[in-house]
């Protein structure tokens, strides 16, 4: 795992839109991340893109909420952040 960069491991069962500088890459652009997969150590992993209809949890004790706009979600340097389908 990384430990200054961020880095995301994809769990939903379908692609994920992520915001990434790859290595001498600039600036940070839109790439998609395959179900099962996790960045690599050596992207600059800056975010996530949620689209409008997603189920997301903002924090361990709130309910599951369903956006109803697209949002982009930035991350500072050595989050590390897992994107799963929730438990009915």
């Amino acid at each position: 795992m990384a430990r200054k960069r961020a880095q995301c491991f994809n769990q939903i069962g379908k692609t994920l839109g992520i915001y990434a500088n790859k290595p001498k890459k600039y600036p940070t652009q839109l790439y998609f991340l395959a179900a099962g997969q996790i960045t690599d150590d050596d992207w600059d992993y800056d975010g996530i893109y949620l689209p409008a209809g997603t189920q997301v949890v903002l924090s361990p004790n709130t309910e599951v909420q369903e956006l109803t706009q697209p949002i982009a979600v930035k991350f500072v340097d050595g989050t590390q952040s897992i994107a799963r389908i929730p438990i009915q």
